[in-house]
Protein backbone atom coordinates (compact mmCIF):
# COMPACT_ATOMS: atom_id res chain seq x y z
CA UNK A 1 0.00 0.00 0.00
CA UNK A 2 2.88 2.40 0.80
CA UNK A 3 4.65 1.80 -2.69
CA UNK A 4 1.32 2.39 -4.37
CA UNK A 5 0.74 5.79 -2.53
CA UNK A 6 4.40 6.70 -3.39
CA UNK A 7 4.44 5.90 -6.87
CA UNK A 8 0.83 7.90 -7.10
CA UNK A 9 2.52 11.17 -5.30
CA UNK A 10 5.65 10.46 -7.85
CA UNK A 11 3.19 10.61 -10.94
CA UNK A 12 1.31 13.21 -9.38
CA UNK A 13 4.53 15.50 -8.76
CA UNK A 14 5.65 14.38 -12.52
CA UNK A 15 2.47 15.63 -14.29
CA UNK A 16 2.25 18.62 -12.20
CA UNK A 17 6.13 19.99 -13.27
CA UNK A 18 5.27 19.04 -16.75
CA UNK A 19 1.91 21.30 -16.65
CA UNK A 20 4.07 23.93 -14.97
CA UNK A 21 6.55 24.44 -17.33
CA UNK A 22 3.74 24.64 -20.30
CA UNK A 23 2.77 27.32 -18.71
CA UNK A 24 6.07 29.27 -18.21
CA UNK A 25 5.98 29.19 -22.06
CA UNK A 26 6.94 32.73 -23.40
CA UNK A 27 4.18 32.03 -26.21
CA UNK A 28 0.40 31.53 -26.39
CA UNK A 29 -1.93 30.84 -29.18
CA UNK A 30 -3.23 33.89 -30.94
CA UNK A 31 -6.62 34.92 -31.06
CA UNK A 32 -8.11 34.72 -34.74
CA UNK A 33 -8.34 38.36 -35.74
CA UNK A 34 -4.83 39.27 -34.43
CA UNK A 35 -3.66 40.94 -37.91
CA UNK A 36 -0.03 39.21 -38.60
CA UNK A 37 3.21 40.81 -40.02
CA UNK A 38 2.08 38.97 -43.37
CA UNK A 39 -1.26 41.33 -43.83
CA UNK A 40 -3.27 38.74 -43.20
CA UNK A 41 -5.17 37.45 -39.76
CA UNK A 42 -4.40 34.52 -37.61
CA UNK A 43 -7.54 33.07 -38.40
CA UNK A 44 -6.89 33.51 -42.47
CA UNK A 45 -3.42 31.40 -41.44
CA UNK A 46 -4.26 28.62 -39.08
CA UNK A 47 -5.03 25.56 -41.44
CA UNK A 48 -3.05 27.08 -44.56
CA UNK A 49 -1.03 25.07 -46.07
CA UNK A 50 2.71 25.36 -45.92
CA UNK A 51 4.95 24.97 -49.51
CA UNK A 52 8.36 25.48 -51.20
CA UNK A 53 7.94 28.22 -53.90
CA UNK A 54 7.51 25.23 -56.36
CA UNK A 55 3.86 24.25 -54.83
CA UNK A 56 4.98 21.45 -52.94
CA UNK A 57 2.62 20.98 -49.82
CA UNK A 58 5.26 20.54 -46.43
CA UNK A 59 2.76 20.49 -43.90
CA UNK A 60 -0.22 22.57 -42.54
CA UNK A 61 -0.43 25.32 -39.77
CA UNK A 62 -1.82 23.65 -36.98
CA UNK A 63 -1.61 26.98 -34.17
CA UNK A 64 -0.65 30.59 -34.36
CA UNK A 65 1.45 32.07 -31.37
CA UNK A 66 1.65 34.99 -30.28
CA UNK A 67 4.58 36.40 -27.30
CA UNK A 68 3.45 38.38 -24.18
CA UNK A 69 3.13 41.87 -26.23
CA UNK A 70 0.47 39.90 -27.90
CA UNK A 71 2.58 40.14 -31.39
CA UNK A 72 2.08 37.18 -33.88
CA UNK A 73 5.95 35.65 -33.96
CA UNK A 74 5.60 32.33 -35.15
CA UNK A 75 3.24 29.33 -36.51
CA UNK A 76 3.18 25.74 -35.52
CA UNK A 77 3.26 23.54 -38.14
CA UNK A 78 2.70 19.98 -39.05
CA UNK A 79 4.89 18.44 -41.17
CA UNK A 80 3.60 15.84 -43.88
CA UNK A 81 5.86 12.65 -43.70
CA UNK A 82 5.46 12.58 -48.26
CA UNK A 83 8.85 14.38 -47.94
CA UNK A 84 9.96 14.91 -44.70
CA UNK A 85 11.61 12.10 -42.19
CA UNK A 86 8.42 11.63 -39.87
CA UNK A 87 5.12 13.34 -39.59
CA UNK A 88 5.83 16.14 -37.10
CA UNK A 89 4.79 19.52 -34.95
CA UNK A 90 7.58 21.86 -35.69
CA UNK A 91 7.64 26.08 -34.93
CA UNK A 92 8.78 28.32 -37.71
CA UNK A 93 8.89 32.04 -37.28
CA UNK A 94 6.89 34.04 -38.74
CA UNK A 95 9.73 36.17 -40.33
CA UNK A 96 10.68 33.63 -42.90
CA UNK A 97 7.53 32.87 -44.25
CA UNK A 98 5.45 35.08 -46.67
CA UNK A 99 1.62 34.75 -47.65
CA UNK A 100 0.71 34.51 -50.52
CA UNK A 101 -3.27 33.62 -52.07
CA UNK A 102 -4.02 29.37 -52.40
CA UNK A 103 -3.99 28.84 -56.53
CA UNK A 104 -4.87 24.81 -56.27
CA UNK A 105 -8.36 23.73 -57.82
CA UNK A 106 -10.60 22.84 -54.82
CA UNK A 107 -11.50 26.15 -53.58
CA UNK A 108 -15.00 24.47 -51.92
CA UNK A 109 -13.13 23.38 -48.62
CA UNK A 110 -9.93 24.29 -48.70
CA UNK A 111 -7.89 27.31 -47.20
CA UNK A 112 -7.83 30.31 -48.59
CA UNK A 113 -3.85 31.32 -47.87
CA UNK A 114 -0.62 29.36 -48.28
CA UNK A 115 2.30 30.19 -46.29
CA UNK A 116 5.77 29.75 -48.78
CA UNK A 117 9.02 29.01 -47.27
CA UNK A 118 12.28 28.85 -48.70
CA UNK A 119 13.53 26.34 -45.90
CA UNK A 120 14.18 23.22 -47.84
CA UNK A 121 13.57 19.77 -46.61
CA UNK A 122 16.66 18.93 -45.27
CA UNK A 123 16.82 22.07 -42.73
CA UNK A 124 12.77 21.32 -42.03
CA UNK A 125 14.23 17.65 -40.93
CA UNK A 126 16.66 19.56 -38.93
CA UNK A 127 14.11 21.46 -37.05
CA UNK A 128 13.26 20.35 -33.20
CA UNK A 129 9.40 18.56 -32.66
CA UNK A 130 7.19 20.85 -30.61
CA UNK A 131 6.43 19.64 -27.02
CA UNK A 132 2.83 17.63 -27.23
CA UNK A 133 0.46 19.37 -25.49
Amino acid sequence: MKMLNKTAILATAASLAAGAALAQSPYMRADNNVMTDLGVTAGQIEDADLINPAGDELGEVEAVLVDQSGAVVSVLVELEDDFLDAERVVELPLAGLVAREDDDFFEIWDDEIDLVTEMSVTELNTLPSWPEE
